[in-house]
């Protein structure tokens, strides 16, 4: 993750009257006064003492570092920010000019206009925005060589492209030669007061200026100049682009007067992230810039940030932009930072307000009846676990749908996946877990009630050869289903009643060839741990039909998609995934035999058995109280150990007598089928009878040496 920290307004230098806290209608204390850039102080020195600041990869200051232009403001700048360059490095510290640092005179192009504000900035090293008659001259032609260094802020998940706005700000209306001479005898109160008349506080971005950035980011970083790719792309200025409050400003050039020029540059940029100040109003909205000719085309879409600026206790003096580490589905937290509620007490964070950058143009909320759609099963979980994000496992989401373009990476392990409790190799753990879910006759049937391969293959005969069949008999056919739902023995009071309700297979025409789609309905899904696991039953479900569609029938593997009725994250695996130990009665029966066999008769594998043991054991420990939740059980797999043990003529051997009531105990507590629930009673009795089964291998293995 990235952190990115904004600030603005700081208007340092001699306080105005409204900048003071303390209101002094005497003034027998002289100058002993507290002003809003005392907490702005404190509160950066209090937050580098914490060690924020080495969390922030980058600081951005969107301008107004003094008041009117003040040279005591812009010498106390660099002074103020000391412990944030200190720890980012000045480089990594963009500011762009405000209208208060832009001085009455000289007024716009004369070339010192810029020199208070570059004492505050590059003399120090700082970043800056390519400045008009500084960088550039009239048509956007650079004098000497641009670096980009001094003019963006790169990292390797963002740029940050800064915009000077207030080039304009206090520039003065010409006047003609009839009204310049009539001022000549008018006096010098008509004239200062007509000067003031003509002077204006202008909000704008020179054409000069679009194109000599235009041209530095062709040059270094032409990537920008294209949709796509994995950096969030942050824009900076000072003016704001949209109102950020209701209240009414009435004066002229309120608003950037070519603000239909910039946010197209923002749209052609792709800029994701808007950072601006001048309001003093904290503000946070997405901003769209529709296409004036296409209806049908979404509108781009920017996150808008505008700096409350506060600096008074217990208000926002700052943001940080938290930039999410998932490239294929990138979030933003943004978090305020407040000053301490009292004098020298601790900033505060929060709260943190979540940008889905990837969301849709044209969809923002989450909600009901979404639909996530990516080219792999890798992304589209990146997008699961931000929708879910913050969301406990009872806040679900109704009729959720899930479309994956491309699934040649179902049944891999996608980036962000839990760690299960107990287990070590997650990719093998899930590739054990899908095939033996799609197993045509698993033994562990006796003992739970059912399993999707056993539907799909055995229960109604071959549903798959079925579905192949029919979608022979037409290229159009929607017939082509598989169901998984029993209605006449599921659903009973004490049993089992399947998620995973029904596939449907479809041939699609596309690009000029035919694929074949695979979508899921389940009436209830877990999406952090138990959704990839789904996803790769339906690719393998999808390939089965594959095999059987040859010569003129033959489909390449398209679509897979997941729809379901109610969908939910935990955290924690659920019980549905069987304990390792049982699934291995059908996959890993070998495991079950040396388990007991080398404890009767020890021979090299030792090391190995003792390894088995350990693992098996510890996903069966309990996963709290949580009356909840369920309880992990072994259903066969320890049985089964047992009567090896027995066979061996072992049963009596403390380790068999320490099993024997582990066993016991699951068989009393799954006697009629039910899930297990983790009540504290059942979880301590858990507990005692697999540390007791510990407690007597470890004696055994310790014997062996």
């Amino acid at each position: 993750m990235t952190t990115i920290l904004h600030l603005s307004d700081l208007h340092l230098g001699p306080p105005a009257e409204h900048q003071y806290l303390d209101d002094h209608k005497s003034l027998i204390a002289g100058g002993d006064r507290r002003a809003e850039k005392h907490v702005l102080r404190e509160a950066l020195e209090s937050l580098a003492e914490d060690g924020l600041f080495a969390r922030v990869s980058a600081v951005v200051v969107s301008g107004d570092l003094t008041n009117k232009s003040c040279q005591d403001g812009f010498d106390e700048f660099a002074d103020v920010l000391r412990p944030i360059i200190d720890a980012v490095g000045a480089r990594n510290v963009l500011v762009v000019p405000g209208n208060h640092d832009v001085p009455w005179d000289p007024g716009p192009g004369d070339p010192d206009r810029y020199k208070g504000f570059l004492s505050a900035t590059r003399a120090h090293d700082l970043v800056t925005p390519l400045l008009d008659t500084e960088d550039f001259d009239g048509a956007g032609r650079p004098f000497g060589t641009l670096t980009p260094e001094r003019h963006l802020l790169r990292g390797d998940d963002y740029i940050v492209v800064p915009i000077n706005s207030s080039h304009f700000c206090w520039g003065q209306e010409p006047l003609d030669d009839e009204a310049a001479e009539a001022l000549v005898t008018a006096g010098a109160d008509v004239t200062d007061l007509v000067d003031r008349l003509r002077r204006h506080d202008v909000a704008r971005v020179s054409n000069a200026q679009l194109r000599a950035l235009l041209d530095l980011l062709r040059k270094f970083e032409p990537a920008l100049l294209n949709p796509g790719g994995e950096r969030v792309r942050v824009a900076v200025l000072h003016h704001q682009l949209l109102p950020v409050t209701p209240n009414e400003e009435l004066k002229s050039f309120e608003a950037l007067s070519n603000l239909g020029a910039i946010r197209e540059v923002l749209v052609q940029l792709g800029v994701q992230v808007v950072l601006h100040g001048h309001k003093h109003e904290g503000a946070l909205f997405w901003d769209y810039v529709a296409d004036r000719g296409d209806l049908d085309r979404p509108p781009h879409r920017m996150v808008v940030a505008a700096a409350a600026a506060a600096f008074r206790p217990g208000l926002s003096i700052g943001r940080l932009i938290h930039i999410q580490s998932a490239a294929s589905a990138r979030d933003v937290l943004i978090e305020d930072v407040h000053a301490g509620t009292a004098r020298g007490g601790a900033p505060r964070l929060g709260p943190a307000r979540r940008a889905r950058l990837w969301r849709p143009r044209s969809v923002d909320a989450i909600g009901d009846a979404m639909v996530l759609s990516g080219e792999s099963v890798a992304e589209v979980y990146a997008q699961l676990q931000s929708v879910f994000a913050g969301r406990s496992a009872d806040q679900p989401l109704r009729d959720l749908t899930c479309a994956i373009r491309n699934g040649d990476d179902a049944g891999r392990v996608p980036d962000g996946y839990p760690q299960p409790e107990g287990v070590e190799d997650v990719q093998s753990w899930m590739s054990d877990l899908v095939r033996w879910w799609q197993l045509p006759e698993p033994q562990l049937l006796q003992q739970v009630t059912f399993n999707h391969g056993e539907r799909i293959h055995r229960h109604w005969k071959d549903q798959v050869k079925r579905a192949a069949e029919t979608l022979k008999s037409s290229a159009h056919t929607t017939r082509a289903v598989i169901m998984l739902l029993d209605p006449w023995t599921d659903g009973e009071p004490e049993g089992e009643f399947p998620s995973f309700v029904l596939v449907q297979l479809q041939v699609v025409a596309r690009a000029e060839r035919r694929e074949l789609d695979c979508t899921g309905y389940f009436r209830k899904q877990e999406m952090r741990y138990w959704w990839p696991i789904n996803v790769a039953e339906l690719a393998r479900v999808r390939d089965a039909v594959l095999e059987h569609l040859a010569g003129d029938h033959a489909a390449s593997a398209g679509r897979l998609v997941t729809i379901s009725g109610y969908a939910a994250a935990g955290d924690r695996l659920p019980t549905v995934a069987l304990a390792a130990v049982d699934r291995a009665v059908d996959q890993h029966p070998e495991h079950l035999w040396a388990m007991a066999h080398e404890l009767v008769h020890p021979g090299r594998r030792v090391a190995e058995v003792r390894d088995l043991w350990d693992r098996y054991l510890r996903e069966l420990d309990p996963r709290g109280d949580d009356p909840s939740g369920e309880l992990p059980v072994s259903y066969r797999g320890l049985r089964d150990v047992e009567r090896m043990l027995e066979w061996l003529g072992a049963a009596d051997a403390p380790i068999a007598r320490a099993l024997g009531n582990l066993v016991g105990l699951y068989d009393a507590l799954h006697s009629q089928r039910r899930r297990v629930r983790a009540e504290a009673a059942t979880v301590e009795q858990a507990q005692r009878a697999l540390e007791q089964l510990r407690q007597a291998l470890e004696v055994h293995f310790a014997e062996l040496g």
